[in-house]
């Protein structure tokens, strides 16, 4: 049994999950960057002050959302994660307790 599980009468919604790379091009000596989509995975989802209190305070200026998704998920450091058509940055994955049951994404407004 999961933590989620005990969520499970929660709406979730979608989160689409990119993921940015980038390689250095050796012709123009630039870096492109090149985006690969992860897929969309269900999650529970706040914006605003609900958001605050699931995050430590040191990061509250920057987190824009939260997003909690099963365990399993490959959301990292720096993906971009869109829900309802917004684009946030994902911050500091956390799988809370390293007890493999639930990861919280902080998400940041995207620049």
């Amino acid at each position: 049994m999961s933590i989620l599980d005990s969520f499970r009468d929660w709406q979730t919604t979608d989160a689409l999950i990119e993921r940015i790379t980038t390689v250095d091009n050796t012709t123009t000596g630039d870096q492109d960057e090149t985006s690969s989509t992860i897929g969309t995975l269900k999650c529970i989802f706040w914006v605003g002050k609900q958001a605050e209190r699931v995050v430590a305070e040191k990061i509250r200026g920057t987190v824009s959302a939260v997003a909690i998704f099963d365990p399993g998920s490959d959301v990292k450091l720096h993906d971009d994660v869109t829900v309802n058509g917004i684009e946030y940055n994902a911050l500091d994955p956390d799988n809370v307790a390293l007890q493999d049951e639930a990861v919280v994404v902080p998400l940041g407004a995207k620049k």
